[in-house]
C-alpha cells in the first residue's frame, strides 16, 4: 500500500499558530462578554441600592416628607406631613390661634392625622375649637395631666369626634414613612425616623429626663435637633445625642455656646424653618434667608 505523503513542516506549524490565534480570540472574546456581564449586573445593583439615585430622586423634587417648624412669634409649633399624612406637635398658646388658622389655610390641610399637645391647659381647648372649624383632627395625644383637665379634653374629643390618648398609651405612632417614638410623656419631647434620617424633637427637659433619654438614645447621631419652645438643652446632651444641625423654635436664646457641625437656625430671624427630606438627604428652606 502507497503512502500518501505528510505535509510539509512549515505548512503544519501555519496551521497549528492559525488555530492557536483564532482559540485564543475566541476566548478573549467569551471572557470579555463574561466579564461585560458581570459589571453590567454589578453596577446595576449599586445603582439600584446607592445613595446616589435616591438623591436624584430628591434632586428632583421627590420628597417624602416635610418638617415645617412655625414661628408663632415666639411660641410653638413643629407640623410634619409624609405621603398625605399630617401631625403637629403643639398649636401655640391661645394668643395664637389666628396664625395657626393663617397656617392651616395657608398650607390647605384639611386633617390632621395627629395633634399633640405638650401643655394641655384647659385654655387651649379655644384653639382646638378654632382648629376643627376648617380642619378634622382625628387623634389628639396629650402629655401628662390631672384627671379633671383629661375629662375636659376627652368631652371636648367626644363632641368633635377626636380619639384622645395620653402620651403614656400612645407612645409609638407613624404617619406615610415617618415613625415617632415619644421619649417623655410630660415634655413630648421625641425622636422621629425616616430611613437613614432621625430628628430629635426637645422640649424644656429636667436633668433627669435628659439623662433618661442620653441613656436611651445615646448611641444616636440625629441629624437634626428641634428646639420646641426655644429652651436649650445642656451641653452635654447636645454632646451625647450629637446633632448635625440645631433648630430654635422660639424665644432668641444666648447660643455663643451652642455647637452643631451644621448650621444653628432660629425662627426668630429665619422665621419658618422648613427641612424637606427622603429619607437619606435633607435640605432646609427659610423664610427669612
Amino acid at each position: 500500500m502507497r503512502r500518501l505523503p505528510s505535509e510539509p513542516e512549515h505548512i503544519r506549524k501555519e496551521k497549528v499558530r492559525e488555530w492557536s490565534e483564532k482559540w485564543r480570540r475566541r476566548r478573549f472574546i467569551g471572557d470579555m462578554v463574561l466579564l461585560s456581564m458581570i459589571l453590567i449586573l454589578g453596577i446595576s445593583l449599586c445603582i439600584k441600592n446607592s445613595d446616589f439615585v435616591k438623591n436624584l430622586k430628591f434632586r428632583f423634587n421627590s420628597t417624602d416628607c416635610v418638617i415645617h417648624s412655625i414661628d408663632y412669634d415666639y411660641g410653638k409649633g413643629v407640623y410634619f406631613e409624609s405621603e398625605g399624612e399630617t401631625a403637629l406637635i403643639d398649636s401655640g398658646t391661645e394668643s395664637h390661634s389666628e396664625e395657626l388658622l393663617n397656617f392651616i389655610r395657608t398650607k390647605g390641610i384639611e386633617k390632621l392625622d395627629y395633634l399633640l399637645i405638650s401643655d394641655p391647659d384647659e385654655k387651649y381647648l379655644d384653639v382646638l375649637s378654632a382648629v376643627t372649624e376648617s380642619t378634622e383632627i382625628s387623634r389628639i395625644i396629650i402629655s401628662q395631666c390631672d384627671d379633671s383637665l383629661f375629662a375636659a379634653y376627652d368631652d371636648f374629643a367626644f363632641e368633635n369626634l377626636v380619639t384622645l390618648s395620653s402620651a403614656d398609651n400612645m407612645r409609638y405612632f407613624s404617619i406615610g414613612e415617618m415613625n415617632f417614638d415619644i421619649l417623655d410623656a410630660e415634655t413630648m419631647s421625641a425622636k422621629v425616623f425616616l430611613e437613614n434620617n432621625s430628628f430629635l424633637i426637645y422640649n424644656s427637659c429636667s436633668e433627669e429626663t435628659e439623662l433618661e433619654i442620653m441613656n436611651f438614645s445615646s448611641y444616636y447621631d440625629f441629624d437634626v435637633l428641634i428646639s420646641l419652645d426655644g429652651n436649650l438643652p445642656s451641653q452635654k446632651f447636645i454632646e451625647t445625642v450629637t446633632p448635625e444641625n440645631i433648630v430654635i423654635n422660639g424665644d432668641e436664646k444666648d447660643t455663643a455656646d451652642l455647637t452643631a457641625s451644621g448650621e444653628i437656625y432660629r425662627t426668630v430671624l429665619n422665621g419658618d424653618v422648613i427641612i424637606k427630606s427622603n429619607g437619606v438627604d435633607f435640605e432646609f428652606e427659610c423664610e427669612n434667608q
